[in-house]
């Protein structure tokens, strides 16, 4: 990983940290990726926090090796669904984001009034795979929300 400064500001968590981007299929973005800024940003504007990195999920299968770097570095965790936290949950100073936000599938099945949301959906795909099949979930009136974070 190449860091802001250079240097890896927690060398004794190196090895963990090389172990979790290599075990990721989603996108790990430290300080001095192009993207980070945008990476750490939540919808909390006054929400200004620092990660160390954030794991853009690219399948559920990439929280695991998230939860096990967090539990060997002792490292904080923020998981994000939508960015949409009033308190900014969905980042954390110092720490590793897990960022589901692209994990936006919904699945309906009609006859059992089932919807399965993934854990990045907001409320506009909810209501836009709901609304075929006549269902609605009491969700909220703006699209852009969604899980805390």
């Amino acid at each position: 990983m190449t860091w802001k400064t250079g240097e890896d500001p927690i060398p004794e968590s190196r090895a963990a940290l090389d172990r979790l981007r290599d075990r990721v299929a989603g996108e790990v973005v430290v300080p001095g990726h192009p993207d980070y800024d945008a990476a750490r940003a939540v919808w909390n504007g006054r929400e200004d926090r620092f990660p160390y990195l954030v794991v853009r999920a690219a399948t559920i299968d990439d929280a695991l090796p998230v939860l096990e770097a967090v539990r060997e570095t002792g490292l904080p965790l923020a998981v994000r669904g939508g960015g949409h936290s009033v308190a900014g949950l969905g980042t954390v100073d110092d720490g590793i984001v897990l960022d589901l936000g692209a994990l936006r599938e919904v699945t309906v099945d009609p006859a059992a009034h089932l919807v399965t949301a993934a854990p990045g959906a907001r409320v506009g795909d909810v209501d836009a795979a709901t609304a075929p099949h006549r269902l609605a979930v009491p969700l909220g009136t703006v699209p852009s929300p969604a899980s805390p974070g």
